[in-house]
């Protein structure tokens, strides 16, 4: 029986349910509830809270949509919660890129330039955001739309390359270049399309967008709806499609006004206290932190095999769990291991578009939302797992507090040398995906490295045909190349681990790889080692530490 059915059996034997924090509240006639209903109600209770609260969201988007305001062109238009605190560290740092949005795509087969140049002029016109500036007004940040223009498309020749090695070498440098393009947000424009030619038939198409006026989900529909105008208009069709009904400024219009609602103090509430007496995480660093933050940053690949990724989706099916919660249990367990910490705050982000107004609409909807699991008690993986469901799950029903409203309200101690609350984050994408089609050619995505990091420590994932691909990118004034790669391959082993036995205590799980298991057993069993002279044994000691952590074996 689904959870719908199972609900309308209850209604019909007029049984109602309430959602009260993490618990059930139950009014019904006398005699309706039988022992045999009351224990499948216990047994369904946390997909019947999931449910319940899934539809109060809904309902509550429902309540107050989202209108079209009157306004004339030029207008100055409040900016989002979000947008301002972009904004303000713009003006902090100046001339940082870090908050570049970028992607790239290779195309093999004849090109339209005309045709790519058209489909661009329109989604501009199209989405308000793409064409916004934002202007300092006697000290308060507005946003403004511009008028349509025609938008430019850079070009660039690395045809001239014959040697393979060289042409992808130039060109993974020049697309990081892109990448860490530094946009005037007064002046404008808060993006940049550049269209590279690599052989005779083949181009890279980079874009880059400031995430001031954009995100994951954005960026999708911008793509779609881009590969569907140029379609049709080397087709030689009309190139338009179906009219929006709000633009992001309605919407940031709209956030102003409901931030002003007694419905806020509720989201408010919940979050003061969960977040109460926050901690700071201490991972062991390879060099002491900068006085200010800074974002050099490295990336290191992580690959889930197909195989390991239908165990951890049987995991899932076994505990009632979504992908995400798994992953982002192990990865907390991850780092609890490293830290030696119980209570480990982690940050993450929701699309935010609960609302149909807004589903087709480019802008900065993004949410961030902080994921705080507590370790007490040494659990065993499959009760941490239904701590950090319950924990994600009540997030979710108050991700529409804007974050940096909830720091405003919470008013953690700030430290310029990391970003509040959290300096650890993992995101777990689930944006639509797009097909990449376009008439008469082939495409596949380039892998962008910008060489950037906006946190200490960021673990991106997307599940594929394949299984599951993405990486760490991370600070590297703090942490090593090999640091990452060694952390990587223990969350590998952790995830592995959870699906074989997920009743082992999370500080027993089993975290090193096989190469570092026949590493120690052959260095402590090689009885012909011979160490340096002058070098006491302690230092020696302190030198195997350093390379493989006790605390992790």
């Amino acid at each position: 029986m689904s959870i719908v059915e199972f609900l309308l059996k209850l209604r019909n034997c007029g049984v109602k349910l309430k959602v009260d924090g993490d618990s059930l509240r139950i009014q019904a006639p006398k005699g309706a509830v039988t022992e045999e209903l009351k224990g499948e109600i216990l047994k369904r209770k946390a997909e019947i809270i999931e449910f319940l609260k899934k539809a109060e969201i809904e309902a509550r988007a429902n309540k107050d949509p989202i209108l079209p305001f009157p306004r004339k062109e030029g207008d100055e238009i409040p900016l989002t919660y979000s947008q301002k605190s972009m904004w303000f560290y713009h003006q902090l740092t100046g001339e940082s890129p870090v908050f570049n949005i970028a992607n790239a795509v290779r195309i093999k087969g004849y090109i339209d330039k005309d045709s790519i140049i058209k489909s661009l002029s329109t989604l501009v016109e199209r989405h308000e955001a793409l064409r916004t500036v934002f202007k300092n007004v006697n000290g308060t940040p507005v946003q403004i739309v511009q008028k349509p223009e025609t938008v430019q498309l850079f070009e660039m020749d690395l045809s001239n390359l014959s040697d393979e090695k060289q042409l992808e070498d130039e060109l993974k440098k020049l697309l990081k270049e892109e990448a860490r393009y530094v946009f005037d947000l007064e002046k404008g424009p808060l993006f940049r399309f550049c269209l590279i030619r690599l052989k005779e038939n083949e181009h890279a198409l980079s874009m880059v967008i400031h995430h001031i006026i954009s995100d994951a989900w954005s960026n999708a529909i911008f793509v779609g709806e881009f590969f569907k105008l140029y379609e049709l208009l080397t087709q030689g069709k009309e190139a338009s499609l179906p009219e929006l009904d709000v633009q992001f400024g309605d919407y940031a219009v709209w956030e102003q006004k409901q931030l002003q609602k007694d419905t806020m103090k509720e989201l408010i509430d919940y979050w003061k206290k969960q977040l109460d007496k926050p901690t700071t995480l201490q991972l062991p660093t390879d060099r002491v932190r900068p006085k200010t933050q800074t974002y050099e940053g490295g990336f290191e690949p992580v690959v889930i095999s197909k195989e390991l990724t239908e165990k951890l989706k049987a995991l899932c099916s076994s505990e009632g769990t979504s992908l995400f919660m798994v992953i982002l249990a192990a990865f907390q367990t991850l780092l609890y291991r490293y830290s030696g910490q119980e209570d480990i705050f982690t940050g993450t982000v929701v699309a935010n578009r609960n609302r149909r107004e807004i589903e087709n609409v480019v802008g900065f909807f993004m949410n961030t939302l902080v994921m705080r699991t507590n370790f007490e008690g040494n659990p065993k993986f499959r009760d941490l797992l239904k701590r950090v469901k319950e924990m994600t799950l009540n997030a979710y029903s108050y991700q529409e507090l804007p974050f940096d409203k909830m720091l405003e309200e919470l008013k953690p101690e700030r430290d310029i040398s990391r970003t509040p609350l959290f300096q650890v984050m993992f995101i777990l994408h689930n944006t639509r995906q797009v097909e990449l089609e376009m008439p008469g050619v082939k495409m596949e995505p380039i892998d962008v490295e910008s060489g950037l990091a906006p946190f200490d420590l960021r673990l991106q994932l997307t599940e594929g045909e394949d299984g599951i691909k993405g990486g760490f990118d991370y600070c590297k004034a703090l942490f090593d190349a090999d640091t990452v790669k060694r952390m990587a391959g223990h969350l590998k082993s952790i995830l592995e681990a959870i699906c074989l036995n997920p009743e082992e205590k999370v500080s027993k799980i089993k975290l090193l790889t096989k190469d570092e298991e026949e590493k120690i057993f052959f260095e402590f069993n090689n009885t012909r080692l011979i160490t340096p002279q002058t070098r006491l044994y302690s230092g020696y000691s302190k030198n195997r530490q350093q390379r493989i952590p006790t605390a992790l074996l």
